[in-house]
Parts: structure tokens; C-alpha cells; sequence
């Protein structure tokens, strides 16, 4: 939806996003560049962002830019800011609650003309009909196309639209729906955790509104009947109905709850390991799939010398993420693709790992998802990285340990309180030991072992060695310059490691 955006407004988010992105100092000329605008303009939109961000700090010095924030979650603050500035997003949230007759309230609210309003919609189209298969049309204006892919696009919407701990839908008591939820997560072990659970609230909610408008999905699965049948006389089940129709004047019926739950159950979708195998035992493409994502856990655990030690739960989740096809809320984005940027930062900490698995998530997608998409293939990237238990410990094991060499002219006592300090301070792949040679040679320690020399005494340049001065005690500067130093040297290996 960035097309969406106008040019100042784009241009802002790009600027943060690069900034942020990058996370160093960063050049003028290769800001301008980047965003292709004049020193004129690149100066107006830093002086106004800090007007709406007065918490989010861009600073300079000399010529080189840095972004600063108070902690990481401000960037989705900036990203839920412009996108809430597109002004046919406002539309797009009332026809959820009922159909929009006419664009000129909304190019009233907007401080837009009716015509700009008029060739959003059309570049508006264009993006759903892309990316959901579905589009806008009036009047009245409402969306048109499978009522799947029209809800997909709300769960996408509302999930970027409003923080992880924000309620979305003033029309529906956010509690009572909890414990609607609840009611049949716990009936039918739905398997839910705190990230999903928000989920599965988003799409309980537009299920609901979409369902009370009378915009429904066909009803096609006869195992709700099965799995609902002999709940209708149960005192829980007949509250939940009477909250439905209390708050939504709806009945309950078969119809009803698979409208509703519909993204819940699919018959690709298991609830657990034991499930999907017995599937598998009568399904030919469940068994070539399962026999794949084995074949590659062997492949890849030999290839790199990895333990896997959640093989069973790794291959559920692995399978239900492969036939996501639209149940998941991560599946797809409308401002930013939350997957790639994590996949990018993947494949710089990891490159020879990342490529291995890239190709077996290609594989996967190509082969056996109904939507072959890059979107989903680093989706699923994600859940390779994210699922596999203690894989990111391992693959930091792999690198050789980094070696800091304390040295202090005051004496081992306080050169070991040092040394203690930077192991409190750094991770296990880390070793650090004192300088205990009474005649020390600058020569022996250019071609030594260590990585980092952290000395309270001057000591002249070293090649290859990262030099680390600190003022008899260690602050909270020479931790930050520490980490920052292991950090290059982590870097300068990366491209011969896993």
C-alpha cells in the first residue's frame, strides 16, 4: 500500500525505514541519494519528523545521520502513523461496519479533493486485485470478490493497523469475545499461545461483522457438524449462543459457527504431530511431504553438524505452515513485509546456513503450497529458524570463539575483576584471559590469537586486533564499545561460517 502513500509521506517512512534499517551512521549525500530528493527537502523532512516523532531522535553530526529511538517498538508506531494518513483507509474501516455511499466525507475528513480521493481508489484496486483478488466497486462502495480473500485482507489490515496489545473493534466487547473464543479453544483444543490467540481474536471479530452484514462463506465441511453436534444442549455452549445473540442478533447454527471458525479447522490442518501422521498413513501427498521435510532435517542437520532436538514438533509446524494458505495473519503484509526484513537479517548473521535453507523452503513452496509466493517462502523461512529448538545457540557456536586479551598496569587483581566484567558482559562464545608475560612484545601480540585488546594503558595500533582503552573501571561506554567491537569481528567471519 505504499502507492498509496503521497510523496512526502513516502518519502518520510522511507527515510526512517533506511535509517532504521541500517542501525550507523550513515552520510548525507547517501540519504539524498537514496531517496532522491534536494538537500532543501531532506532537511525540511528531518526538522518535521521531529515535530510528529518527538521521541524518535535523528541526529547529526558532521554530515552523518544516525536514528535513535527510545526502543525498537517506535518503528511500528511510525509504520501504524502513515499508514493511518492514507486517506482510503478510513474508508476501507467503515465499510466493514457498513457500505460507504459516497467519497466526498471522506475527502472531507481527509483534507483531500473528491478526484484525488477518486484516483486512490483506482491505484487502491489495483493493489487488491493483486495481492487478494478483490476490489472496491459502488455505489454504495463495497468490496467485491471471494468473501476468503475480502476477510484475508481485513485480518492483514487490522493486524498493521493497530498495536499488538490494542483492541481494533469499538462495536465489539473486546472481553466478552475473549471468553467466547475461549469457550471453543478449550471444547475443541484449538492450540493457541499468547501471538496467536490476538489473532484468532482479529479474525473472530471481522468473521463476525462480516457474517452480521450478511456477506458469508459457502458452507462446505461437514466435519463442524461432527465436531459441534452434541454440543447444542450444553449450558456452555447455550451462553455463547445467547452473547452472539445479544450483541450480534445472530443464531448459532451449523451455518453460523463455520462462518466464524471456518480459519480455525481446514482439512490440511492438524492439531497435532499424531494427527498428521496417521493423515499421512492414507494420504499420498501428506506421506511425500512428510518423507521430504525428514529427508532435508537429515541433509541439513549432517551438512552442518546440528542437533534438531524437537524433530516431531519441528515437522508439525513446518507442515501446517506450508498449507497456510490465508489462516495466519503473518502470511502476508500491506506497508511492510515483516518476513523479509527478518530474512535479510537471517541471511547476513548466517549466510551459508540462510542459502541451505532458502532452497528447501523454495522447494517446499513450489511443490506442495497453494500460493507460491516469496511472501510465503520466507514465511517459512521464519518458521525453519524460528521452530527449531536451540538452532540459533548452535549456529552461534559455530563460529570461532572470540578471544579478548585484558590488560591492566595496576595489577592481576584488578586485571581479573576486568576480565570478569567483559565474561559477565559477553556471550559464552566469547573466552576472555589477562596479559600475565612480564616483558609483553607488540609483536607476538599482532600475531597472536586475541581478537580484542582491552588495555587501560596506550598501546600503539595492531593489524587485525580491535583495541579497546578503558579508564581504570569498566563503564557502561566501554561495554557499549566492547559489544560494538565483537560485533565487527563476528562480521568479518560471517562469510566463511554457517
Amino acid at each position: 500500500m505504499r502507492q498509496l502513500m503521497n510523496r512526502t509521506s513516502l518519502r518520510r517512512f522511507n527515510l526512517i525505514q533506511f535509517l532504521y534499517d541500517e542501525q550507523d551512521w550513515v552520510t548525507k549525500d547517501s540519504i539524498i541519494e537514496f531517496l532522491g530528493c534536494s538537500d532543501t527537502t531532506f532537511f525540511k523532512d528531518i526538522a518535521d519528523l521531529e515535530i510528529i516523532f518527538p521521541d524518535i531522535k535523528i541526529i547529526n553530526i558532521q554530515k552523518m545521520y544516525r536514528i535513535k529511538l527510545n526502543n525498537d517498538s517506535d518503528i511500528q508506531r511510525v509504520k501504524q502513523h502513515f499508514l493511518a494518513e492514507i486517506p482510503i483507509v478510513q474508508m476501507v474501516e467503515n465499510m466493514l461496519y457498513h457500505p460507504v455511499n459516497n467519497l466526498l466525507e471522506i475527502a472531507e475528513a481527509s483534507e483531500s479533493s473528491e478526484s484525488t480521493i477518486y484516483r486512490l481508489l483506482s491505484e487502491f484496486n489495483q493493489f487488491l486485485r493483486k495481492q487478494y483478488n478483490i476490489e472496491i466497486k459502488g455505489r454504495p462502495y463495497t468490496f467485491e470478490g471471494s468473501e476468503a480473500d475480502i476477510r484475508f485482507f481485513y485480518y492483514q489490515y487490522f493486524s498493521e493497523r493497530f498495536f499488538f496489545l490494542e483492541w481494533p473493534f469499538p462495536t465489539i466487547p473486546e472481553k466478552a469475545l475473549e471468553e467466547f473464543l475461549l469457550y471453543f479453544i478449550e471444547a475443541y483444543d484449538f492450540p493457541t499461545n499468547l501471538s496467536n490467540f490476538r489473532s484468532m481474536k482479529i479474525i473472530l471479530a471481522v468473521n463476525l461483522l462480516r457474517s452480521k452484514s450478511g456477506n458469508h462463506i459457502e458452507y462446505i465441511d461437514d466435519t463442524f457438524c461432527e465436531m459441534f453436534a452434541n454440543d447444542y444442549e450444553k449450558p456452555g455452549f447455550k451462553k455463547q449462543a445467547e452473547f452472539i445473540k445479544e450483541h450480534f442478533d445472530m443464531t448459532l447454527d451449523y451455518q453460523r459457527i463455520f462462518d466464524l471458525f471456518l480459519n480455525f479447522k481446514s482439512t490440511q490442518f492438524y492439531f497435532t504431530y499424531e494427527d498428521l501422521k496417521e493423515a499421512g498413513k492414507e494420504n499420498e501427498e501428506i506421506r511425500s511431504l512428510l518423507l521430504d521435510l525428514k529427508k532435508m532435517i537429515n541433509l541439513i542437520t549432517g551438512k552442518f553438524q546440528l542437533k534438531l532436538e524437537n524433530p516431531e514438533e519441528f515437522i508439525f509446524t513446518l507442515y501446517n505452515s506450508i498449507y497456510i494458505n490465508r489462516q495466519n495473519t503473518t502470511s502476508n503484509y500491506l506497508l511492510t513485509d515483516r518476513m523479509q526484513n527478518i530474512c535479510i537479517k537471517l541471511q547476513k548473521k548466517y549466510p551459508n546456513f540462510y542459502t541451505e535453507v532458502e532452497k528447501y523452503a523454495t522447494y517446499f513452496v513450489k511443490e506442495y503450497s497453494p500460493q507460491d509466493t516469496d511472501v510465503l517462502r520466507n514465511h517459512l523461512i521464519f518458521i525453519i529458524f524460528n521452530s527449531w529448538k536451540q538452532l540459533i545457540a548452535q549456529l552461534n557456536q559455530k563460529y570461532q570463539k572470540i578471544h579478548i586479551l585484558v590488560i591492566s598496569d595496576i595489577d592481576d587483581f584488578h586485571a581479573n575483576t576486568i576480565c570478569g566484567l567483559a565474561d559477565f558482559y559477553t556471550s559464552d562464545n566469547v573466552a576472555c584471559e589477562i596479559l600475565r608475560t612480564i616483558t609483553p612484545d607488540l609483536k607476538l601480540l599482532e600475531e597472536s590469537k586475541y581478537d580484542v585488546i582491552l588495555t587501560n594503558t596506550h598501546i600503539d595500533d595492531l593489524k587485525d586486533k580491535e583495541i579497546i582503552y578503558y579508564d581504570d573501571i569498566m563503564t557502561d561506554r566501554v561495554i557499549i564499545k566492547l559489544q560494538a567491537a565483537l560485533f565487527r569481528v563476528r562480521h568479518k567471519r560471517e562469510s566463511t561460517t554457517p
